[in-house]
């Protein structure tokens, strides 16, 4: 009995002693997991943190923010080089940023770009080059060097003021300290350059330059708790920005200041993009407008002088758009630069704007100072081009014959002229008697010919000048009087918009710069042989690639003064060209008391100092007098295929691919071991 019990106490103590060694055990682990939770928490603030730091460096990569005051301004501005913007700079900053300074050709073909990416990138460029880091890159301090001259003062604002750079601090250095292995404690990520893009070319190349995080990981410990995290790089977080030097025949129409004495927009078609350095205006409160592009403006409200703009300085702005003509609309005080695009794309589309799908109001855009005189034009023009005396006044350009009669047979099929062989450029010069004062000609080789007595009293050889024809034709500037440019007739005195009806100004071959240097006038249609395709390729044989694509480009170029559309022209006039007063106006002769002559239609672009005045509408929208406007962009100006001696912008301007949705510090991260930190 004494035996059982005693075997029954041992028992009942074995028992005591495990349940007593359990709790204590459930205990520890309690604890353990405690401080484990506080170290993974402890450890996703730091990466957390990291991911601000990040967030920071990305709004200053943007090409505009806000100021103190919630003024929108430039976060990154790149000055020209003396008077004309250098590409090779643009070049250099991009060979330090891939690492490849030395190399003598660091780029490669890339297919990536050849079609559109996304609905927010869909230019293609089947051309791109680029340069990528890799294992033959030599990166150096100088590989942030266009971010040290780029980022404006104004831009490192968005950081602590413990986090700005000091007094005298090189600004490269405290790039590569904010991106290079920094080291925020129990926190570190590494930003690097993966690549630069070359898309585009001849004057309208852009470079993209990307970066991405490389790495990013944090660790904490809690008592016996330790986490580590590591995070690596996704698809969605390479961010780039892109600088270019502006070209504004980007753009459908281009309007620097718009004044409400130059009237607004009402039954307008604008195919193709379009950019206001001031702010879109609308006649009435209602409107029937077309946009098939992007609207862009900067809304400017004062401008810097010519030699301001030159260093780049920014214009004074406020986002909005006058709607009716002289009632501005403006988006609520203290609104983010999303919040005011939504809000004025919104009061647009009420009033009866249409956008084409996915195109839509951009309010918040870079100022783009646009050319003031024709230097470049004037010097290729004295150089191997046409310089007009000062008593020829009028230019008449024409595709013809050899007999040097206008194209007669339109080829509907292909949307272009049969050119009879051999086909010649025609240009007749005139004095204001009407008399040709000078002749030319040349063929597909360009050499020019002039037609010249031949000693016995008779005109009608053709000799040659023993140069090649570069394309420019200057004058109009002593006297300081317009210039006239016409073309041939129409068949059949025709008033509608059919193009067959059109003879041809260029050849196919022919690419033309006429530049007044107090403005132009022009008396008629200026159609090309070759007829480019519109925006929405909707004539036959459109698009048109390989062999058939266009090759003639027409450039009328007025440094001062108006391009004016005068009395001459015909309903429905029609033009196929880059357009660009400068400091003047696109606009109609009498347009308030002319008959209605249906639209002018151009395919090209149209860039202007002030919108020019085309037609009267009365308050019901009915037109009563003038032109309406139906614009289509010529694409090809996009893809390098511009005018000879195109007037140039003096500053670089930025872009990003914030509207894709990426971000700099989307990371993918994971729980790691201790020995990966």
């Amino acid at each position: 009995m004494i035996i059982v019990v005693l075997f029954t106490l041992l028992l009942l103590a074995g028992i005591l002693a495990a349940t007593l060694r359990l709790g204590l055990g459930s205990r520890q682990n309690t604890a353990d997991q405690a401080a484990t939770l506080r170290a993974q928490y402890a450890a996703e603030s730091k990466v957390n943190l990291a991911r601000s730091t990040l967030r920071d460096i990305q709004t200053m990569l943007a090409p505009t923010g806000t100021n103190a005051a919630g003024a929108i301004v430039p976060y990154m501005k790149l000055p020209p080089v003396g008077t004309v913007p250098v590409l090779s700079v643009i070049e250099a900053y991009a060979r330090r940023f891939c690492g490849k300074e030395a190399v003598s050709d660091p780029w490669t073909d890339t297919s990536e770009f050849a079609t559109p990416r996304n609905e927010s990138d869909t230019q293609p460029y089947p051309g791109a080059k680029q340069c990528l880091v890799d294992k033959n890159s030599s990166l150096t301090a100088q590989k942030y060097a266009i971010l040290a001259d780029a980022v404006t003062p104004t831009a490192y604002n968005v950081l602590p003021a413990s986090e700005r750079p000091k007094p005298g601090q090189p600004l490269t250095d405290w790039w590569n300290k904010r991106l290079d292995n920094v080291d925020l404690g129990d926190a570190k990520y590494l930003v690097k350059p993966l690549r630069v893009v070359k898309l585009g070319n001849n004057s309208n190349v852009r470079y993209r330059f990307y970066l991405g995080v490389t790495s990013l990981s944090a660790k904490s410990s809690s008592g016996n708790g330790t986490r580590v995290l590591a995070s690596k790089r996704t698809s969605k977080g390479d961010w780039w920005f892109e600088v270019t030097i502006p070209n504004p025949f980007n753009y459908n129409l281009f309007i620097d200041q718009w004044l409400s004495a130059d009237g607004g927009f009402f039954n307008d078609v604008i195919d193709g993009d379009m950019f206001v350095n001031e702010k879109v205006r609308f006649l009435f409160g209602f409107n029937t407008v077309n946009f098939k592009g992007d609207v862009f403006s900067a809304g400017c409200t004062s401008f810097p002088t010519s030699e301001e703009a030159k260093s780049g300085a920014d214009c004074a702005k406020s986002a909005g758009i006058y709607q009716p003509l002289n009632t501005l609309v403006a988006p609520p005080p203290n609104s983010d630069i999303t919040a005011i695009n939504n809000y004025l794309n919104t009061k647009m589309t009420n009033a009866g704007t249409q956008f084409a799908p996915g195109k839509k109001g951009t309010f918040t855009s870079q100022y783009i100072p646009l050319p003031t005189n024709a230097s470049l034009q004037r010097e290729d023009a004295t150089e191997s081009g046409i310089m007009l005396g000062s008593e020829e006044r009028n230019v008449e350009l024409m595709a013809g014959d050899e007999s040097g009669n206008p194209l007669s047979s339109y080829n509907s099929n292909n949307s272009s002229w049969n050119e009879p062989s051999p086909t010649y450029q025609y240009i007749r010069v005139r004095n204001p008697g009407g008399q040709i004062t000078n002749e030319y000609r040349y063929g597909p080789d360009g050499m020019l010919y002039v037609k010249t007595n031949n000693g016995n009293g008779k005109k009608g050889t053709w000799s040659s000048m023993g140069k090649t024809f570069n394309g420019v034709i200057y004058g109009g500037e002593q006297p300081a009087k317009p210039i006239t440019v016409s073309g041939p007739d129409r068949i059949g005195n025709s008033q509608t918009a059919d193009v067959s009806k059109m003879p041809p100004a260029l050849a196919s071959f022919a690419k033309i710069n006429v530049t007044g240097a107090s403005g132009l006038r022009l008396d008629s249609d200026l159609t090309m042989s070759n007829t480019p395709c519109d925006n929405q390729n909707s004539q036959k044989g459109c698009p048109k690639t390989g062999n058939d694509k266009p090759g003639n480009i027409l450039g009328l170029y007025a440094p001062t003064g108006d391009i004016v559309m005068t009395n001459n022209t015909k309903n429905e006039a029609t033009y196929h060209a880059a357009i660009m007063a400068s400091q003047g106006t696109f606009n109609v002769e009498d347009y308030d008391s002319r008959p209605m002559q249906g639209h002018r239609h151009v395919i090209g672009s149209v860039v202007e100092k002030r919108y020019g005045l085309n037609g009267v509408a009365r308050l019901d929208g009915t037109f009563v007098s003038g032109y309406g406007d139906d614009f289509s962009y010529d694409a090809r100006l996009k893809e390098g295929i511009l005018p000879p001696s195109s007037p140039l912008v003096v500053v670089g301007q930025f872009s990003d691919n914030s509207i894709s949705g990426k971000k700099l510090d989307d990371v993918a991260w994971q729980q790691v071991g201790t020995g990966d930190y």
